[in-house]
């Protein structure tokens, strides 16, 4: 209710006004901190903890807390009056000092404004269990330092304060839920860090927004044990890093790394290469016409993601390691060092988890300390090699004349033998045992030149055969991969190098749906002590010629069980006929894995299906639509199939002085109230109005990919979603 009806409106006020003097003084110290008396070597840490800290409190001066609950222990008598927001905030004053003003969101006293009703409750906290009764739970409305409203809450208050929050609109920016996190997102929120964790999720059930908000929980919860860099955001473009940016510092997150599968795979890497575009075979596959080329394609993806090509790669490696292994033993200076059987032997068993390289290291750190415990035989074999040569030489009767002068030679070879004793063993030994010199981009062309390898891959298909040999040709002439390659590089640089320098704790992935098996296994190996939150929905699978159709393979072939699949199963972010429309879509798709969304709580308009004589008709009706529909919503998308469509659009709109942005493959902005964009490109991204212009039956076919695609472009619409075609809509939406 509007915050002056409330009963408590005088007292809530004059809270909020204290709470704010609080925050103004805390500010005002940290600025005029000196630190004269410190340890010059802690102050640079210190002057980061406190700026870190004026950013927080910066930001919850304006929007301090956003609820409240009476908590009463068991065998207590004192209540604990406890207000949630964004951060913690301690009384200092004399007569309250160490009160705790605001509780953090993440703390957790804190679940119990989440999940708990009043009544009887219990939490969890590192003491144990916690039971007593909630006595009150209340919800406030803070806008620009302004109290608005008050709830007190129940189901029936709970489900209007959603209600409120959903109907918002839309800015280009995603933003924080923590004053409405529903009780299963935080669950999962919350879930311990241990173990792995697979959120299957519908589209607008919240993943992303839950996947940003689990990372500001766990480094709130394990602050003394990691640190934020440790944390690892891999999400599937710029544009979504740029979707994304603001959430983390507004939940008072900073420094955790957020990359692109392209980038990491550089980073780990490290050598110069390019990699095609992330959507090209998909746009290939939209545009082409050649359904034998898409075959291939999709047959190409399909195996380099796949575990079959990891185990093909096994093979390549091994006989590597076969070629580079010596035959012979390693004798230096008469002195028998390791056999050769012995050397094989402690490689393929002593030293299997490391890299070849990381192998060999240790097996010379090995005969480099032999060298140091045997010199002194080395030196006895040295002399009595010198020894035995004087002897040979005086059985030959050669002049005396003759044998003074070769005598002396031995005695000069002998003292530079024993000189050089360590540079010679040392360039023996390096002989002997030759490490991966190669870049990993030229073992890579070397795997796919090998016919006899990819023929076991492919077997028959001699066109897959063309396909892999044309490819190691861009590979040799213009340094190009593939981004279904990346997998691949990333294990040849794991096995053959090491990868070492990837310290991560844990890692959540968005869109893991256009991971592939193969994808996910390099990166749980590569990052050993890492966890992962993986989160995608099967039924946006658009790039399933590359990525996961079943999270139980993800989990029984990476995690081997390790790991939970956890299901979010209602819509928050469109209306319920919205979703009603795009659930009728992606039912028509053969697929037993996908789950269809609950849209929950929001009504609004009906999907407009609009029939037009022809595409100038469709364009003229837009135009006409963005003028009225600028006035109402924050944010529009017009969505297209494909880019083709997009830039025929892009010139309609600016002929009619419509100014709108066009989101292309490589958009490092999304900043306008009017997007343009392709069906590819809108999966992860929300807008307050949606604007299909190529419903046609043409454009979108009764097949799994179309039947994809046109189920993310209408789920992106939170308030209004219409849908234009030209003589028979596609038979995906009857």
């Amino acid at each position: 209710m509007e915050a002056k009806r409330h009963e408590d409106y005088r007292q809530e006020k004059e809270r909020l006004t204290y709470i704010k003097k609080i925050i103004e003084e805390e500010i005002d110290l940290l600025r005029h901190k000196t630190y004269t008396h410190v340890n010059e070597d802690v102050i640079p840490h210190m002057v980061y903890m406190d700026n870190q800290r004026m950013k927080k409190l910066n930001g919850a001066f304006l929007n301090p807390y956003f609820g409240r609950i009476h908590f009463k222990e068991s065998n207590q008598s004192k209540i604990a009056d406890i207000y949630i927001g964004k951060a913690s905030l301690m009384d200092h004053e004399s007569d309250h000092d160490g009160v705790m003003l605001i509780t953090d969101w993440r703390a957790p006293i804190s679940t119990l404004y989440y999940d708990r009703n009043i009544g009887p409750v219990d939490y969890h906290c590192p003491a144990g269990r916690i039971d007593g009764d909630l006595l009150l739970k209340r919800n406030y409305k803070i806008e620009d330092g302004y109290l608005e409203k008050i709830t007190d809450i129940d189901v029936t208050a709970l489900d209007e304060m959603l209600l409120e929050a959903l109907e918002d609109k839309k800015d280009t920016k995603l933003k924080d839920i923590v004053s409405t996190i529903q009780s299963e997102q935080n669950a999962i929120i919350r879930a311990d860090l241990a173990k792995s964790l697979i959120i299957q999720g519908v589209a607008g059930s919240g993943k992303t927004t839950i996947a940003l908000h689990r990372i500001a929980y766990l480094i709130y919860t394990y602050q003394h044990r990691y640190k934020p860099d440790e944390f690892m955001i891999i999400a599937p473009n710029k544009l979504f890093l740029q979707y994304i940016e603001d959430m983390l510092p507004e939940l008072g997150v900073e420094d955790v790394e957020q990359t692109t599968m392209e980038i990491l795979t550089r980073d780990i890497v490290s050598e110069s290469f390019s990699i095609g575009e992330n959507d090209d075979k998909l746009k290939r596959m939209i545009e082409n016409k050649n359904h034998e080329e898409i075959k291939a394609l999709r047959a190409l993806s399909k195996i380099k993601t796949g575990m079959a090509y990891k185990e093909i790669l096994d093979v390549f490696i091994y006989e590597m390691i076969h070629d580079i292994l010596p035959r012979d033993d390693f004798i230096f200076e008469g002195v028998l060092f390791i056999r050769a059987d012995k050397l094989s032997a402690m490689f393929y068993e002593y030293y299997k988890r490391y890299s070849v390289l990381k192998s060999i290291q240790m097996i010379k750190n090995v005969l480099k300390t032999q060298f140091e415990n045997h010199k002194n035989d080395i030196e006895d074999n040295i002399y009595q090699s010198i020894k035995d040569a004087q002897i040979n030489l005086n059985d030959t009767g050669i002049d005396m004349v003759q044998d003074n002068e070769t005598m002396k030679k031995m005695h000069l070879e002998q003292q530079k033998r024993f000189k050089h004793m360590k540079k010679n063993f040392m360039k023996q030994m390096h002989a002997y045992l030759k490490e991966p010199k190669k870049s990993i981009l030229q073992y890579y062309k070397q795997f796919l030149m090998n016919t006899d390898l990819i023929k076991r891959l492919v077997g028959d298909e001699a066109y897959l055969m063309g396909a892999f040999k044309e490819m190691s040709k861009h590979i040799r002439t213009k340094k190009m991969v593939e981004i279904e390659d990346l997998p691949a590089l990333m294990y040849l640089q794991y096995q053959l190098k090491s990868t070492e320098k990837i310290q991560v704790k844990h890692i959540v992935i968005d869109e893991g749906q256009d991971f592939g098996t193969f994808q996910f296994y390099v990166l749980k190996a590569i990052m050993k002590e890492a966890t992962f939150t993986i989160l995608g929905d099967i039924a946006q699978g658009i790039h399933y010629h590359r990525g996961t159709q079943d999270w139980k393979v993800i989990q029984q072939q990476v995690f081997k069980e390790e790991c939970q699949v956890k299901y979010l199963q209602k819509s928050y972010r469109t209306t319920v006929e919205i979703m009603d429309a795009a659930n009728k879509v992606i039912e028509k798709v053969d697929d037993d894995n996908i789950i269809t969304a609950h849209p929950v709580l929001r009504h609004g308009l009906q999907v407009q299906k609009i029939k037009k004589e022809n595409d100038m008709d469709i364009v003229d009706a837009i135009a006409m639509e963005l003028n009225k529909y600028k006035r109402d919503y924050h944010s529009i998308a017009i969505i297209c199939k494909n880019n083709g469509q997009c830039e025929k659009m892009y010139h309609h709109m600016i002929n009619k002085g419509i100014h709108v942005q066009w989101l292309k493959d490589k958009e490092a902005e999304y900043s306008q109230q009017i997007v343009l964009l392709p069906s590819y490109l809108a999966k992860g991204l929300e807008f307050d109005c949606v604007i299909i212009p190529d419903g046609s039956q043409d454009h979108y076919k009764m097949n799994k990919l179309d039947g994809m695609l046109l189920y993310v472009c209408m789920t992106r619409a939170l308030h209004a979603l219409n849908i234009y075609y030209v003589k028979e809509s596609s038979d995906l939406l009857m």
